[in-house]
């Protein structure tokens, strides 16, 4: 749907961003968008919307130099 879209662009945009800086190998960093499946509050209201527009990172340091 539209919210997961939206969410994977904006996922796939920190991702470039923090791989682009050199200091993670792009490896290292899992990118998922989940749009509306996985809220952290109830989407009820603009600022619980607001607050579930994020991107959380996932980093494995164990993948570093591959």
């Amino acid at each position: 749907a539209a919210s997961q879209q939206l969410s994977l662009t904006r996922a796939m945009a920190v991702y470039q961003h923090v791989a682009g800086r050199g200091q993670l190998q792009p490896a290292q960093i899992f990118v998922a968008g989940h749009g509306g499946n996985q809220p952290v509050v109830s989407n009820a209201t603009p600022v619980g919307r607001a607050r579930n527009n994020r991107v959380e990172l996932v980093i494995y340091p164990e993948k570093a130099g591959r």
